[in-house]
């Protein structure tokens, strides 16, 4: 596996560099090739599972790079994989240093067959979720939460995991929904859910498994789906 590092902006832009992407090639068995940028303010476009582009402020044009597994960013970054056709797994373990990461499917206006899931961090994680498919996601070591948006499916990893819905903190009458799946992981902890602060539908289907309408009037349409959740708590 290949671990590649630009150590600056200019290594971005660098005339020199910018006629091929950056290439990880053939997968070793040590978990995939990476792709570190020492550069804050980085937005990473991707296209494919393994391939896009990053840029920053001066880079004309965006700098390619495929086969890469791994994408690692210092300072703020942001991974976007709103122009992805299908299924978007996005793994917060593979994909460090990003204080912003799109999906591709937002709950309102959707591709057929898009489908975005993050798959959280092996540490104790705690998902905020405020609006339609988005929110943050925060964990004891993290400096910085991360902003998340269109994932309409949120899964734990190994760790605890605590799920809470909260009203959006700048946007009046919204409050948080995820369209799809929210699975808490296979771990030994318990895994949480916190209804709004407020009204709060709950129905539980089976063992670790729920249903929950956090608030919102049309019950038929607006129920976040749970699985493998241990522990239910009211607003």
């Amino acid at each position: 596996d290949d671990h590649i590092i630009l150590a600056s902006p200019a290594s971005i832009t660098n005339p020199l560099l910018l006629a091929n992407p950056i290439d990880g090639g053939t997968d070793g068995s040590g978990g995939g090739d990476s792709l570190t940028v020492l550069s804050a303010g980085t937005t990473w476009t991707v296209i494919t599972a393994t391939s896009g582009t990053i840029s920053n402020a001066s880079t004309t044009p965006p700098r390619g790079f495929t086969d890469i597994e791994n994408v690692i960013n210092t300072g703020s970054g942001t991974l976007d994989y709103s122009t992805v056709l299908g299924a978007v797994t996005v793994n917060l373990d593979r994909t460090r240093g990003f204080t912003t990461i799109i999906g591709n499917n937002n709950g309102v206006t959707v591709p057929l067959g898009n489908d975005s899931t993050l798959l959280g961090s092996n540490n104790p994680t705690t998902w905020t979720i405020y609006g339609t498919n988005s929110g943050e996601v925060t964990w004891p070591t993290l400096t910085t939460p991360i902003t998340f948006s269109a994932f309409n499916n949120l899964t734990g990893n190994l760790n605890t995991d605590t799920f809470v819905f909260a009203a959006h903190p700048t946007l009046p009458n919204t409050t948080g929904l995820i369209t799809g799946l929210i699975q808490g992981g296979a771990g030994p902890g318990l895994n949480t859910v916190c209804g709004l602060n407020g009204d709060n539908d709950w129905s539980i289907t089976a063992a670790n498994t729920v249903n929950l309408n956090p608030g919102i009037t049309d019950t038929a349409t607006n129920y976040t789906t749970f699985q493998e959740i241990q522990l239910l708590r009211g607003g």
